[in-house]
């Protein structure tokens, strides 16, 4: 998967998720759906949005959690 790929079934995790999921959870379901994907290419693809700003750290209980950030318009 590239990178632009792998961005949008995380942002689709993100969107599909009511409560926000920690950045594990999301490695562990993009490679649930595809095997293949290598989770440093996961993760650069999870940095990339960050920095972004098209999604963001949120913390509950004491849990990091990633989120769709809808302040910004992209």
């Amino acid at each position: 998967m590239a990178v632009t790929e792998l961005q949008k079934l995380i942002l689709g995790l993100c969107d599909d998720s009511s409560a926000g999921l920690s950045p594990n959870a999301i490695i562990k379901e993009v490679r649930r759906i595809d095997p293949g994907a290598a989770c440093s290419e996961i993760k650069r693809a999870i940095n990339s949005l960050v920095a972004e700003g098209v999604v963001h750290y949120t913390q509950r209980y004491g849990f990091s959690q990633l989120e769709r950030n809808f302040s910004c318009l992209n």
